[in-house]
């Protein structure tokens, strides 16, 4: 997606958010999608949270291990709370504000790659080899799911090395994450943005159908109703079934904009890079 020209309210500038040439390869990913394909589904949760079932699968426990180690970098509410106090205290209003958006994006982000992932490696995996249906009946479910996760795989890699380049001496609790723009325009511009509108387009649009075969896979299919009872105990998939997750993917297109415009507003002198990601993450939901 091209975009010509952008308008934005004050002084566009290259600082904090200076333009960058860092551009995030899909390649990296490839070690996402052999882990996805190599994986294999689980017939019980990690821990004890399904007692009769007496061996923890090894994949789920990985998955497990993998989420967790995530999630501990984002489990405060906000960047206010991850940070020391002190060193919070020091801060301008305005760079809390706005470092309180970045990580709010990051957590978010971060939350949504989780989804994919239980997605792929617990639910997918297991309706291939244990519920053993096809390769189309499994699609119809979750149609352009790899894609999905190397788009996100990219942007929440790309974020997480920004942060963590963006540490204090001493230690990355602290940390101010001073441009975020250059990444936000490589993931909702040109190449990625038209591949992005391009994949969630093929997945809302089957939104419906996705939704209505799993429920006659659900009615008719012995196996399946036998697996997804199992997932129900299953401590990665938290109680949440296929079509929560489903609808949870669809909306997440819809968040981007209102992020990246609350990072602009708190973004001193503007950014010509955000400006543009910002623009063109509303043309994609337009």
């Amino acid at each position: 997606m091209l975009l010509t020209h952008c308008h934005c309210p004050g002084r566009l500038s290259e600082s904090p958010e200076a333009e960058s040439d860092s551009r995030w390869c899909p390649g990296q990913s490839e070690e996402l999608l052999q882990t996805t394909e190599s994986s294999t589904s689980t017939d019980s949760s990690v821990g004890e949270v399904c007692p009769s079932t007496p061996q923890v699968d090894c994949v789920d426990a990985s998955l497990h291990g993998d989420l967790d180690a995530d999630a501990l970098d984002y489990e405060a509410e906000s960047w206010s709370l991850t940070v020391e106090h002190t060193f919070c205290k020091k801060q301008d209003k305005r760079v809390v504000k706005r470092q309180d958006v970045i990580y709010e994006l990051m957590q978010t982000e971060m939350h949504h790659l989780q989804t994919l992932r239980i997605m792929a490696e617990v639910f997918r995996r297991g309706m291939r080899e244990e519920v053993q249906l096809d390769a189309g009946a499994v699609d119809r479910v979750f149609p352009c799911l790899d894609e999905l996760l190397l788009l996100h795989h990219n942007l929440f890699n790309a974020m997480r090395e920004r942060r963590h380049s963006s540490a204090k001496p001493h230690g990355d609790r602290n940390y101010v994450i001073v441009r975020i723009g250059d990444i936000l325009l490589q993931q909702f511009s040109e190449d990625s943005a038209e591949r992005m509108k391009q994949v969630y387009g093929e997945f809302c649009s089957h939104h419906t159908e996705a939704v209505t075969f799993f429920k006659e896979l659900q009615q008719h299919n012995k196996r399946f109703q036998t697996f997804i009872k199992q997932q129900s105990n299953n401590y990665l998939v938290r109680r949440r079934e296929i079509p929560e997750c489903i609808l949870l993917v669809t909306q997440r297109i819809t968040k981007y904009p209102v992020l990246l415009e609350r990072i602009l507003q708190y973004t001193q002198g503007q950014s010509a890079s955000l400006c543009i990601a910002a623009l063109c993450c509303q043309d994609q939901i337009t």
